[in-house]
């Protein structure tokens, strides 16, 4: 292969970030670089390819069709060259902790959080995977695993750090614009911002079925396949969206979501911290393990 056909490598894992989050402050924070860096990087691929990858909305950001298409095409690479790069440097027993999860709760929940653990230990290095489906966790070498499940595999010791509790969100403009749509339930038909993922979250109609709400026509729907882009849709305006709670704690405090209606649903799924039972849990996975328990 020639090497002039490959694209910058370090954009192509700056990119990665980007895409997968949504946010290039999110990506900053995951490569440990400024903003800046992330913004020179995938600009640099974008003069490379000739096209653009993103569009740039004010402090949002959005994948082209291109991007996307790029996006899916790439992700599964470097997830196989880190994988591989993995088994044949072997663990770090003494100052690493290998994490698998999903994407959404890596740039949701555990991206906000990791700052705090690396100030409180320096010494030990976070590395994570992004895994969608919890079906794969036999494909990956972890430490710890970080899910949504309904049920935690029996194979695994799991820990429960939280319950299940699902409620709409929208952006503070929506509701003001559409304020009549929620005086009833009834309401609830219009501009729907559905998950379609291989992951096993609740939908629309099963939350609502829950509730007892009967809905004939989902009208308007926004189909998206990547859960921090269903929040990032509804923060642009573009609909109503299913929210967990520990997952959105930040864009309802800074104001850029707000809950339409106290309509909420609890189940006994939950969000699990997993141990991996292929090898003796080190000293740094107990660390980390115990401080995300204490900081959930």
């Amino acid at each position: 292969m020639s090497r002039r056909r490959l694209p910058p490598l370090k954009s192509l894992v700056y990119f990665e970030a980007a895409a997968r989050m949504q946010s290039f402050t999110r990506a900053s924070v995951e490569l440990n670089v400024t903003q800046g860096a992330v913004s020179r990087q995938i600009r640099q691929l974008e003069q490379f390819l000739g096209r653009d990858l993103f569009t740039r909305e004010k402090r949002q950001i959005f994948l082209t069709d291109d991007g996307h298409n790029y996006y899916v095409s790439i992700a599964h690479l470097l997830q196989q060259l880190g994988d591989v790069t993995a088994a044949l440097v072997g663990p770090n027993e003494t100052d690493q902790v290998n994490l698998v999860t999903s994407s959404a709760l890596a740039s949701m929940y555990l991206l906000p959080r990791i700052p705090a653990f690396r100030q409180a230990y320096s010494d030990i290095q976070i590395r994570i995977v992004a895994r969608d489906d919890v079906a794969d966790l036999d494909k990956s070498e972890f430490d710890v695993a970080l899910y949504y499940c309904r049920q935690p595999p029996q194979k695994y010791e799991s820990i429960k750090l939280f319950h299940e509790r699902v409620f709409p969100v929208c952006s503070p403009s929506y509701l003001d614009a559409h304020s009549q749509q929620f005086d009833s339930v009834e309401g609830l038909n219009t501009n729907l911002i559905w998950l379609e993922s291989d992951e096993d979250w609740i939908n629309w109609p099963e939350w609502l079925k829950a509730l007892n709400i009967e809905i004939q026509d989902y009208r308007n729907r926004l189909v998206v396949n990547h859960y921090p882009m269903v929040i990032q849709a509804a923060i642009a305006g573009q609909g109503i969206a299913l929210a967990w709670s520990n997952l959105v704690d930040n864009e309802l405090e800074q104001g850029t979501l707000v809950r339409p209606t106290a309509m909420s649903l609890e189940t006994e799924a939950g969000f699990y911290l997993m141990l991996s039972s292929s090898h003796k849990l080190g000293k740094s996975t107990a660390i980390f393990k115990d401080w995300l328990r204490e900081h959930r």
